[in-house]
């Protein structure tokens, strides 16, 4: 019999014994990379979301499955959305980011860090015109 076109009622064949696509768990690892390593968590998360496509494309033409390959896809999807979100917030805000970190880094004791911490959100409040606490 010739392979073609699913006829009606015929059950779709089921992955090879054993056949297995090792790029959904590479895949998986990338993007959660990706949303644990800020500066280069968009390029991982872009780098998991191609793997994690190509992982699924690759197991559907060879009859196999490719375990996280589905849940790199979306991991990296977060990781890309977080990453950018990221970005956008601290271009916005850079003189504010900028002034806690050179504050930050004379801040030996825990009382500067929360001195640190209070300018910034004076700052913020200052610059959105509405009350901040940060959550940190």
């Amino acid at each position: 019999m010739t392979e073609g076109p699913q006829q009606p009622g015929r059950q779709p064949e089921t992955p090879r014994a054993g056949a297995t696509e090792r790029g959904g768990f590479i895949a998986v690892l990338m993007s959660l990379a990706g949303v644990a390593l800020f500066p280069i968590g968009v390029v991982l998360s872009i780098m998991a979301v191609r793997t994690g496509r190509q992982a699924r494309r690759r197991a559907a033409a060879n009859q196999a499955v490719a375990p996280g390959a589905t849940a790199g896809v979306i991991i990296g999807w977060f990781g890309i959305a977080f990453s950018t979100l990221a970005v956008i917030s601290i271009a916005l805000f850079w003189s504010e980011t900028e002034s806690y970190m050179a504050c930050n880094e004379g801040a030996n004791t825990i009382t500067a860090q929360t001195h640190c911490r209070n300018a910034l959100e004076a700052d913020l409040e200052q610059r959105l015109g509405r009350p901040i606490t940060l959550p940190f």
